[in-house]
């Protein structure tokens, strides 16, 4: 999966697939729990809501739960540290 970021410029060799995939698999671990994890507390309203609507009400909590979430942030910025260290200047 990681090799397969090259098509926007991010190259990393083989010799570092196995840690990036160190870093991205509990990245992706903890963005499932915390999603998992966000509450919907008016449930008969959602469903009421368009799918556009509540897919990007979704997206909008999703978002805003992970940002609030200290692991998942230094999860991401040790992820996003290593994509860096492999973008093709």
């Amino acid at each position: 999966m990681v090799q397969s970021l090259q098509v926007y410029g991010i190259e990393i060799p083989e010799s570092q697939i196995d840690e990036a995939m160190e870093l991205l698999r509990p990245l992706i671990e903890r963005e499932n729990a915390v999603s998992a994890a966000l509450p919907i507390t008016d449930e008969k309203a959602y469903r009421k809501l368009a799918r556009s609507v509540g897919g990007d009400a979704s997206r909008i909590m999703r978002r805003f739960s992970l940002e609030e979430d200290p692991e998942y942030v230094q999860r991401r910025e040790e992820w996003h540290n290593f994509l860096r260290q492999h973008r093709k200047r």
